[in-house]
């Protein structure tokens, strides 16, 4: 809980100037494609398009803005003005409101003290988020792949995290890019490209087997793309999701003891 804790707080700290930096180099992008899409099939811009280019053209430095009602009004104007276009735009351009709608909720989420609601906030801006990450929008792919990375909206899954940002960075995506050479160092001392994977897992990566023996003995490093967020600071054999037995397991384990033991009580008094 404490490492959630201070992975949350450095989300919450980082996420909206990234947030806002990664939408408007989207939207921008989104208007060029536009744009070209147009120019290459002759057609000319109706309403549909037109009301894409007008949802565009939003300024989005409110974004910006201290914390307070003018910049939570702004942002909730904005979100209607996106979903109104999803219902009735075009389809072929569904996906922009779809990555914007969820980064905007994501930012809204950033907001909230509260630990439960914070909670719910990122599940709904996550679902918005995927949902334009599985059509191939390469920036939804990254910020998805964050969220996974830094364990936001469920815990720590180092697997998707690498899916996403490996299939962001795939096209061109210059901060996937970097992010996918973090993803990839040894969890130990930091070296980029690490060879070797665990063989339990296939997950943790290492640059030899110093490292390795070393991490799953003592645990600690610096490497694995989360920095001191990471859930590398254990031992790797108490974390390997291969080897190490879950709390479920452990439950489930107790009670089938709980049973065998009334069961062998039960056996013991009839026998009496």
């Amino acid at each position: 809980e404490a490492a959630r804790a201070r992975r949350v707080d450095f989300f919450f700290t980082e996420a909206p100037a990234r947030c806002v930096e990664g939408l408007q180099s989207f939207v921008e992008e989104m208007k060029m494609q536009a744009t070209s899409n147009i120019a290459t099939s002759g057609r000319q811009r109706d309403s549909k398009v037109e009301r894409l280019f007008d949802v565009l053209s939003i300024d989005l430095s409110y974004l910006l803005l201290p914390k307070g009602p003018n910049r939570s009004e702004t942002r909730k104007h904005h979100m209607r003005r996106l979903e109104a276009f999803r219902v009735l735009g075009n389809p072929e351009f569904q996906y922009i409101p779809q990555h914007i709608i969820g980064v905007l909720m994501l930012h809204a989420t950033c907001d909230i003290v509260d630990s439960s609601d914070a909670k719910a906030g990122f599940m709904a801006a996550a679902w918005w988020i995927s949902g334009a990450a599985k059509l191939g929008v390469a920036e939804a792919q990254f910020v998805y792949g964050e969220l996974f990375r830094y364990g936001i909206f469920r815990d720590v899954h180092m697997r998707f995290a690498r899916k996403y940002t490996r299939r962001a960075s795939v096209q061109g995506h210059v901060r996937a890019i970097a992010s996918m050479k973090e993803l990839r160092s040894c969890l130990l001392c930091g070296v980029d490209d690490a060879p070797l994977m665990c063989a339990c897992c296939r997950q943790a990566r290492y640059c030899d087997a110093a490292c390795s023996g070393k991490h799953w003995c003592e645990g600690g490093g610096v490497g694995g793309g989360a920095g001191e967020f990471a859930p590398s600071l254990e031992p790797h054999k108490t974390t390997c999701p291969r080897t190490h037995r879950t709390r479920r397991q452990d439950h489930k384990a107790a009670k089938k003891a709980a049973k065998a033991a009334e069961a062998a009580e039960e056996v013991c008094r009839g026998g009496c």
